[in-house]
């Protein structure tokens, strides 16, 4: 399960890379954006926010849908939720991953040092950082 969920990690990080500014497609550049793409799959259930200025509205979209069929959404939910990952990405780049049940928080915590991130275990409430642990 925890090879499934770096899978995910790593495909949003992939298909989400590009610019900032305006693409020509009505994606806004810049301005520390944050959009969220939940994602439901038999592995798990992951949420992830893009909090990088260099994530429009467009390539977002475009992760979202090329990963494992997510579904944008304004926020991540709060029901469920075992941990958080937030991944420092190159410069405007950065995400943050929610896991949620049956995903354990100790299993968030081996799957962010993985991806060399900084686990937390706040509520989305309180989002304004993780908490290392």
């Amino acid at each position: 399960m925890k090879r499934a969920l770096l899978t995910v990690i790593i495909g949003f990080a992939m298909a989400a890379c590009g610019g900032g500014g305006d693409d020509g497609n009505g994606g806004t550049g810049g301005g520390g954006a944050k959009r969220s793409c939940d994602v439901k799959v038999q592995a798990g259930h992951t949420c992830v926010t893009y909090t990088g200025t260099a994530y429009t509205d467009d390539t977002i979209a475009k992760a979202c849908s090329m990963t494992m069929g997510g579904t944008l959404a304004s926020s991540c939910p709060t029901s469920g939720l075992a941990g958080a990952c937030t991944q420092p990405g190159a410069s405007g780049q950065e995400f943050k991953t929610y896991y949620y049940s049956p995903v354990t928080s100790d299993q968030v915590k081996q799957i962010c040092s993985l991806g060399g991130g900084t686990f937390g275990t706040k509520s989305l409430a309180e989002d304004d950082d993780t908490d290392n642990q």
